[in-house]
């Protein structure tokens, strides 16, 4: 090759490559514009974006102060235009200086149970109490809470006021049959005294004063109201019968450094009834104002409730109870205060009186994992209205293990001993105002009653053992059965008195009862209960003639069997 041929070679080597560098170059440029372009379009996406971001928020600002603003003060106004006082039926108790009406509640129970017994009256044949009843309760109470009190340096003082009224008894085409019980009173069937559903009732009626003086947890209630605590042994409801209330002033007091209640209150259970001796003759307004019993009836009670050590809670209480009794002269058992009425205890309870004094304890908790216990103790003394001492002893014992090998099923078993007197004739032990028959009743453990669904086991001079299971099969079915055995604590003790005279027993050896029971939850307000039961009586009877004293006639006991279904509301 020539100089010139390598020369002229060369120059075509250096067009190539330079002609591609120029095209790469040209490249860049253009990537380059393009990426220039794509910014620019970018950041003109994003001012637009953020201009609308900022419009947006001052519409929002806008609108919440000023259209917002704009419709909140016409409803305030509105609002303010109402005439409540008019509205409400111009009682000053609705005036916005003072009384401002907060909230309206209304709260009841509906109750209706089909019952089957046979022999349960006196476990024998005399009465002719076989048959089917329809037993009601119809409860309806409404309140008002009015508007909190500022109150300086503590908490707003809450003012409610409540009202209920009830029906209960048994259906018989609106009518009241009653049924002579064994202790001679005319008594309603079923265990209420007046069971005429035609007739209404006022249960309760209070005012509750909360965080009084400024003091969280001071709380004082004044009016007719029910007085239960603790497992409801010595002073509760019964409201699977007709519920127990009490004319009563109360005051509860919480105390945080012992994470406890005090709970005080005074009940007048019965008026002076102004009767007198026709032999007196005091002249005057004087008369009127003496009585044949010279008693009142009247309750005073301390009652008190805390954490003792983890985890046991223990409850400690006192109560006095002043009972009138029959007045030698004047035998009045229509206004003598029973503490519980007879009939729920079927028989074998003599009625309370004179001046009795419980003092007692109750300790539970879970000792273990799944086994709670409860122990209640109590002990009763003073006289009665004929100076003779009482001197008497309680004990209730319940256990409930949750068992390990059967998913929700329970163990349950308990012990309970009420003493009677030795002579037979005086009362013994008395419970108060028991409430028997609660679902679950030591709160929320154990079996469905205390003492049997029959209601055969007398609450006094009497021990009892019991043992029960229950589980859930399905998520709102609980289903269980109880066996009980009961003797009594003295031997020949005499029952009762009633029209046919003196009732005895001739074995300690009481009885049997099997219980099986079922509660389906419809839902959070009803529930559906279904029991059978049956009570096996050991001891037969003596009876002691009222026309012939000394003189005496065994009668031979019957099994009593018992059932029924209940649909029960709550709100």
């Amino acid at each position: 090759m020539t100089v010139r041929s390598a020369k002229a070679c060369l120059v075509v080597l250096a067009f190539v490559f330079g002609t591609q560098a120029a095209r790469a170059q040209n490249d860049v440029q253009e990537r380059l514009k393009r990426l220039e372009d794509m910014v620019q379009r970018l950041t003109s996406e994003n001012q637009e974006l953020r201009s609308t971001v900022e419009e947006l928020k001052t519409q929002q600002e806008e609108s919440e102060g000023g259209e917002l603003q704009s419709r909140l003060d016409e409803l305030e106004a509105a609002v303010e235009g109402i005439d409540l006082r008019s509205s409400l039926g111009g009682n000053r108790l609705f005036a916005q200086q003072g009384g401002f009406l907060d909230q309206v509640y209304f709260s009841g129970e509906w109750r209706t149970r089909f019952d089957v017994r046979s022999n349960t009256a006196d476990l024998l044949d005399t009465l002719d109490d076989d048959g089917f009843r329809l037993d009601y309760r119809f409860n309806l109470g409404f309140g008002f809470r009015f508007a909190p009190i500022a109150q300086e340096g503590g908490p707003d003082l809450r003012i409610t006021t409540h009202f209920e009224i009830q029906s209960v008894g048994r259906g018989a085409n609106n009518t009241a049959e009653n049924i002579e019980s064994s202790i001679g009173t005319a008594i309603g069937d079923f265990a209420t005294r007046e069971n005429d559903l035609d007739v209404v009732r006022l249960y309760q009626a209070y005012i509750l004063l909360e965080n009084v003086f400024g003091s969280q947890g001071l709380d004082f209630k004044f009016g007719r109201q029910e007085l239960a605590f603790g497992s409801f042994f010595v002073l509760g409801t019964n409201e699977f019968f007709t519920g127990t209330v009490h004319d009563a002033i109360r005051m509860d007091f919480d105390i945080d450094a012992i994470d406890g209640q005090f709970h005080l209150f005074y009940a007048k259970e019965a008026a002076a009834d102004g009767q007198v001796s026709p032999t007196i003759s005091t002249g005057g307004l004087l008369t009127a104002q003496v009585r044949a019993s010279g008693d009142e009836d009247e309750m005073l009670g301390l009652y008190s409730e805390f954490s003792f050590a983890d985890p046991i809670d223990i409850d400690l209480y006192y109560i006095y109870f002043n009972a009138r009794s029959t007045n030698p002269a004047f035998v009045r058992p229509d206004n003598v205060t029973s503490p519980t009425d007879p009939a729920i205890d079927s028989f074998g309870r003599n009625i309370l009186a004179g001046q009795i004094h419980t003092l007692g304890t109750w300790l539970r908790g879970d000792v273990i994992d799944d086994l709670w216990l409860s122990l209640e103790v109590a002990y009763q003394l003073g006289q009665d209205e004929a100076h003779n001492d009482l001197d008497a002893l309680a004990i209730e014992f319940n256990g409930e293990w949750s068992l390990p090998f059967i998913e929700t099923g329970k163990l349950y078993f308990g012990y309970y001993f009420a003493e009677g007197p030795d002579s037979g004739l005086d009362v013994g032990f008395s419970p108060l105002f028991i409430s028997r028959h609660n679902v679950d009743p030591i709160r929320g453990h154990g079996a469905f009653s205390r003492l049997g669904n029959i209601d055969m086991i007398p609450t006094q001079n009497i021990h009892v053992v019991q043992v029960g299971f229950k589980f859930e099969p399905y998520e709102s079915w609980t289903l269980g059965l109880t066996y009980l055995y009961s003797w009594l604590n003295h031997s020949r003790e005499r029952l009762t008195i009633n029209s046919l005279g003196n009732v005895f027993v001739d074995d300690r050896s009481f009885g049997h009862e099997v219980d099986l029971y079922a509660r389906y939850t419809l839902n959070a307000q009803s529930d559906l209960f279904l029991n059978f039961s049956f009570f096996v009586p050991d001891a037969d009877f003596f009876i002691e003639p009222a026309a012939a004293p000394g003189s005496f006639s065994k009668e031979n006991t019957d099994v009593a069997i018992g059932a029924y279904v209940q649909i029960q509301v709550r709100f």
